[in-house]
């Protein structure tokens, strides 16, 4: 079992995980435009757009800085979905045994 500083995972593995590598890009890159979207919305928490907020304002601000930072990300944001990504497969090939069937994997 994998474990991530020190923490094991909720639910433990049954086996070498299937991943589809869409699903696994798309669920990174929303990652990261959660991730964007957080630092934008602390980055402008005095205020967008300068002065006082009344609530339409404040609901056009989370909404244009939602978009803006899945935008960033759709095209390639910091990084960090890639990373992700490279992380997850180079474990999971690292998971998959190379060997011939019936030769047990060495870990």
């Amino acid at each position: 079992m994998t474990t991530i500083g020190g923490l094991s995972p909720a639910v433990p593995s049954t086996g070498p995980a299937k991943t589809d590598p869409a699903k696994l890009a798309h669920a990174a890159g929303q990652f990261e435009a959660l991730l964007l979207g957080e630092m934008l919305k602390s980055a402008t928490s005095e205020g967008w757009m300068g002065g006082s907020e009344d609530q339409s304002c404040s609901s056009l601000s989370e909404m244009a800085q939602e978009q803006f930072a899945q935008a960033l990300a759709d095209s390639g944001g910091l990084g960090i979905a890639k990373m992700i990504t490279g992380a997850i497969r180079r474990d999971a090939k690292q998971a998959t045994p190379a060997s011939s069937p019936g030769t047990p994997a060495v870990r």
